[in-house]
Formats: C-alpha cells, structure tokens, sequence
C-alpha cells in the first residue's frame, strides 16, 4: 500500500470553518448510497469537506459496488476519514475510507455511508464574473461589545462617565456605569429593560408601576417592602431612578449595557427627570455606535450570490484581519451599471487561502437589510436564475 500523505508538505491548508451546520439525514446502506452515485454524483464536480471549493474532484469508477477511484488535488491531505460533497437540490456527503493510492492524483476509498441535507437550498447561487458584482462600503464594528462587564471595551466605560457631567445637576447622586453583578437593581434592570422609579420612597404608591415600561417595585420587594422604605428613610433618600443603556449593533441585537442612577435626597425626582435619562441613554449609545463603527472603502469581488446569500472573497488583508472576528457587516453591493444596493450580512463560513485571501460564506439578514434593498436585489436576481436553472438542468 502506497504512503497516502499527499498534503502533509503543503505550505497552508486553506481549512473552511463553519459558524452554523446543516441538519441530515444520515444514510448507511452502501446499496442506497451506490444509487446516489450513479444516477446524481457521477460525471460531476465535487468538492472536499474542510477546504474551499477551488478544489474539485469526480468519481471515475465503482468497483467491487463498494469502493469509488477519484482524483484528489495535491494540496488536499490525504486522511484515514474523508469526505466529498455536491451541491445539487439538496446538500449530499459522501463519507469515505482511505483504502490505496493509485498513481500521482487518482486514489481509491471504501464507500461508508451518506448524509444528505434535510431541507432543501434556499436559493441558486449564481456565479459572477470578475467585474459584474463587488461589495464597497463595508461598515463594520471596531469592537465585538457583548452584555458581559469583561467585554465591553473601555471606550464605551468612557464615553459613560462623560455624559454623567450632563444629569450632575438633576439629582444628588448620578451614576453612569456598566452592570454591577452584585447589586440586585442592576441586575433587575438588566434582566427585564424596566425603568426603576420611586418618585416619593414615603408615599406606598410611588413603589407601583405608572405603565408597562416600569417596573413594579412594590412586587419586587414583596415582604421586604417596608425594610426598603426604612433603607430610603434611614440613608435619605426621598426618589430614585434606574434606567438601562441598551446598545442595539448593527445586526439589530439588543444589548443591555449600563444603567443611568440618578438619587435624590432633597426632592422627589419627577416623570421628567425619567424622560431626560430615558432621552441621554439614547444619546451615549448613539456616541458609543459612532465610536465604535469603522466604514472601509476598498472594493471586494462577489464569486456568487442567490436570494439568500453570497460568497464573497477579501483581498484585502487588513480589511480581511477586521471582517474574520465579526458576527455580520454591512455593504454596499454593485452590480455592473446598477445603482448600490445596501444590505447587512451574517457571517456564516469562512476560510483562508494560501494567498492569504478570505473567503467569506455570509446570508442576507432580513431584520437589518431594508426591505427595499432586498426586493431590488430579488428582482435583478430573478432573471439570472432562471438562466442558471437551466443550464444546471442542461448538465
């Protein structure tokens, strides 16, 4: 048996990762997976699990009804555990055994099973040509911020104590930070996005509710109401408000950052004083997005794109050092003599070439991508997929 460590000198395996998997159903008898072969994998190109699909294989021959001859480029590593894929309707893996080498690039592998995907591909992808469609614009965030007080980046603690100048003088005490883990109105708010107020911490029904967007504090503290009127009385304390800082990225998701504290002790603090804090909070997560938001213009080719996403390789190194940590980005998208289309992504795939390119695998996000960007991209895709459809169907 001949040594099978093709790809072992190769200078860098160009590995694919996967942020999201498919679902399957997992198919063992050898007979069925011999059906799929020949009547929908034989004669076309496949591809290698774990690498891009600049490298193809077919499958030459079935012998003994249990052992496939394919081709495997040299940059592929051979390994004991292999497997092939196409893209038809439906997503089809083949799992292989390595079982010998043929000659420079033809090798031999026991069938083991199959695994098809349960759904079918949202969309054809369309391959583009060079120059027909590229991505400009690119709008990504400097910083990956996440409701955890470990990550959220000093900048944002900054721009927090800046505006805390701005309440000083609408209350006695005003604090503007992230979540304190261990103090239990922080994590109330935190939790349920309600503004904490007690307008008159002597009078019992300051503690209820005035709407939906408040919480009810009388419920909250439930038996220990009247030690927490004693608290207000002891320390001072005539009103108090809570109310969250909730960052929202350019993906639409909703993060709850800090919170604006604001005690008085010498009036009570009425519903405008909640509206102000309400109305700053707004304004520190427009300063934090605005800090926090690079926009990058270096053309980046799009290889295809269907209804539901793209394939897009970044030829730019540093550009590709940003995007590779990112959950999603936006962009605007040109078609050959078509105005810029803007949409908002989410990283699905990835991999690095030898060439240090990235290749990213992103689908359109319907939340983020305004619906009328979407329509006109369907529309100039509705014509292109018909033509793909049947040149595939030519095959």
């Amino acid at each position: 048996m001949a040594n099978h460590q093709q790809g072992a000198d190769s200078p860098e395996r160009a590995i694919v990762k996967h942020r999201s998997q498919r679902k399957f159903q997992n198919i063992l008898d050898i007979a069925q997976v011999l059906y799929i072969i020949r009547n929908h994998l034989k004669g076309k190109n496949l591809f290698f699990k774990g690498y891009p699909q600049d490298y193809t294989t077919n499958i030459y021959n079935i012998i003994d009804d249990s052992v496939i001859e394919i081709e495997v480029p040299a940059i592929i590593k051979i390994e004991p555990q292999m497997t092939i894929y196409a893209i038809l309707n439906k997503f089809v893996e083949i799992d292989l055994s390595y079982k010998e080498r043929l000659s420079n690039d033809r090798y031999l592998f026991l069938i083991v099973g199959s695994n098809i995907a349960k759904s079918s591909r949202e969309n054809t992808r369309i391959p583009m040509e060079p120059g027909d469609a590229f991505i400009n614009h690119i709008t990504a965030s400097k910083n990956i911020i996440k409701a955890d007080k470990y990550n959220i980046p000093t900048s944002v603690k900054v721009i927090m104590h800046q505006f805390q100048a701005v309440l000083e003088r609408r209350a006695d005490e005003v604090y503007i930070s992230t979540f304190d883990e261990k103090d239990p109105k922080h994590r109330l708010i935190q939790r349920s996005n309600k503004i904490y107020y007690i307008r008159d911490a002597q009078d019992i029904s300051s503690f209820d509710p005035l709407n939906e967007d408040f919480i009810d504090i009388r419920a909250y503290l439930q038996n220990n109401f009247e030690q927490a009127q004693r608290y207000y009385k002891n320390h001072g304390i005539v009103s108090e408000i809570l109310s969250s800082i909730l960052y929202v990225d350019l993906n639409q998701d909703a993060i709850p950052l800090g919170v604006i504290h604001l005690i008085s002790k010498s009036k009570p603090l009425e519903i405008e004083h909640v509206l102000e804090a309400k109305e700053l909070s707004f304004e520190i997560v427009d300063r934090i997005r605005t800090a926090n938001t690079m926009v990058i213009n270096k053309r980046q080719p799009v290889l295809d794109i269907g209804r539901g996403g793209a394939k897009i390789l970044i030829t730019d190194f540093e550009l590709a050092q940003v995007l590779v940590h990112q959950s999603g980005f936006s962009f605007d998208l040109y078609f050959r003599f078509q105005a810029p289309i803007t949409l908002y992504v989410e990283i699905r795939s990835l991999h690095w070439n030898e060439q240090k390119h990235l290749t990213l695998g992103v689908v359109f996000s319907g939340r983020s991508s305004r619906t009328e960007d979407i329509k006109r991209l369907h529309e100039f895709l509705e014509p292109l997929e018909k033509d793909a459809k049947k040149r595939l169907l030519q095959e």
